[in-house]
């Protein structure tokens, strides 16, 4: 059971990532489009407005992007890592009759 707790850990963080680095992009490209200038988040998505100002170029750094998504996956995976502990830590708590 550990195994596949461990796998859908895995798998969620790395979806969560997923989404977080494409929110991200996507603010990136409007501030763009708002401000009429270049916006650059280092390492993942460089965005430049059109010469009109209705388009917007977005550019993904391929370089990049993997370093953001292990990262971001890593800081999920250890964010519920902490919340199951506490979780788990709360229960026997309360099971032994401990008044904290």
């Amino acid at each position: 059971m550990r195994i596949v707790k461990a796998a859908w850990l895995a798998v969620s963080s790395l979806i969560g990532s997923a989404v977080a680095l494409a929110t991200i992009a996507m603010i990136a490209t409007g501030a763009a489009a708002v401000a009429g200038q270049q916006v650059q988040v280092p390492g993942l998505v460089m965005a430049v407005p059109g010469a009109e100002g209705e388009s917007v170029s977005a550019t993904i750094d391929r370089t990049g992007v993997p370093l953001w998504l292990v990262v971001i996956a890593l800081s999920f995976a250890v964010a519920e890592y902490q919340r199951a502990s506490r979780k788990k830590r709360r229960s026997r708590r309360a099971s032994s009759g401990d008044p904290r």
